[in-house]
């Protein structure tokens, strides 16, 4: 309403805090794009979205899904490493610079 209009999509807060209804905080995108800025979940192990431990082959892994398609990114040795290429692929594929941030 502060736009002169009211939203057509979804309303996302960019700093992942939902209760910070900042007329700056707010965009109004469609939902695949808000889902590009979730913050990080509170029973996330790894620290990392989209990056896990397999146990069965002691390795790390890292995944992403971009427009409802789960695509595997490989197994690593170190969690860096696949933290890494995760990010990489966010970037790639336009994923806002918050996502995957700390609650």
């Amino acid at each position: 309403m502060t736009r002169g209009h009211w939203p057509t999509l979804s309303i996302d807060h960019i700093n992942g805090i939902p209760a910070d209804n900042r007329p700056d905080n707010l965009r109004d995108v469609a939902h695949i794009e808000n889902h590009r800025n979730q913050r990080l979940r509170k029973n996330n192990t790894s620290g990392a979205l989209g990056v896990s431990f397999n146990k069965r082959r002691s390795k790390w892994t890292a995944h992403i899904t971009i427009n409802g398609v789960y695509k595997h990114l490989g197994f690593f040795d170190s969690k860096d490493a696949a933290i890494g290429v995760r990010r990489s692929a966010e970037i790639t594929s336009g994923f806002h610079e918050n996502h995957g941030r700390r609650a």
